[in-house]
């Protein structure tokens, strides 16, 4: 059609511009550095630390344990020191800690046995028994003076049974002295403590005071070497009894005895 402009070919546009213009090549900028790429990130996670793995950390996933009772941690014999030699002659096994305690809380106000089979000999063994029932909870102490006599938090046990061991490993208790617990079915514990025959009453006078007098609500028994019941604490604050005072008899020495004067 007349009027009408041919077509032209179209000039490609230099390339880094928008001009355009007759092809060339492109000028390398040799000032600039090239931009360097980043390397490349490692997209998977650490490896966990050396700690870590051997850690004890439980999974959240899983329920939690219950934590043992303290009573089941601690250790369940305690023994004293063993004997200082030099000494030619046995003279006692009342130790000075004994001798004042019995002096402050005098053996014949307080240990007031309500049975004794004999008089026991100042070289004799045996040891003191009794048993405790562990409840979670404080205790009223009205339900207490209803109850058994041998129901005991757990924090009372623990306080009473640690003031006990550094008692018995000081030696203040005497040589030869052993404190051994064991368990006597479900959340009760049997105690045991040895000791020689002499001081079996300094050594209920240990047990009271550092229980705050609540073994004096237990019933005890004091068993002799060849397994006979030999004394016994009945349950309850101690009254005097028709049976007398316990007190030393006999000579001084190891031909000494103990019993009812």
């Amino acid at each position: 059609m007349r009027g009408e402009a041919p077509d032209l070919p179209q000039q490609e546009a230099a390339p880094g511009n928008g001009i355009s213009g007759p092809r060339h090549d492109p000028v390398v900028d040799l000032t600039t550095p090239v931009p360097l790429e980043p390397a490349p990130q490692n997209t998977e996670p650490p490896l966990p630390s050396a700690g870590i793995l051997n850690s004890n950390e439980s999974d959240t996933s899983r329920p939690s344990k219950r934590k043992r009772p303290l009573v089941r941690e601690l250790p369940n014999e305690i023994r004293g020191p063993n004997a200082k030699g030099g000494q030619a002659r046995f003279r006692t096994h009342v130790t000075k800690t004994l001798g004042k305690l019995a002096i402050r809380v005098p053996l014949s106000n307080h240990f007031r046995p309500v049975y004794v089979a004999r008089d026991v000999n100042v070289l004799e063994r045996g040891y003191w028994q009794f048993s405790i029932h562990i409840v979670d909870s404080s205790i009223p102490e009205d339900a207490r003076k209803e109850e058994a006599a041998c129901v005991w938090t757990e924090e009372e046990f623990v306080r009473f049974w640690q003031n006990l061991s550094r008692f018995v490993q000081d030696g203040k208790a005497g040589w030869g002295t052993a404190l051994v617990k064991e368990e006597d079915g479900e959340r009760q514990w049997r105690i045991r403590l040895f000791t020689w025959a002499e001081v079996l009453g300094h050594v209920w006078l240990v047990l009271w005071v550092l229980s705050d007098k609540l073994t004096e609500r237990i019933p005890m028994q004091w068993i002799a070497g060849d397994g006979t019941l030999t004394v016994k604490m009945s349950r309850g604050k101690q009254k005097r009894s028709g049976l007398g005072s316990w007190a030393r008899k006999g000579l001084e020495g190891e031909r000494g005895f103990w019993g009812i004067a």
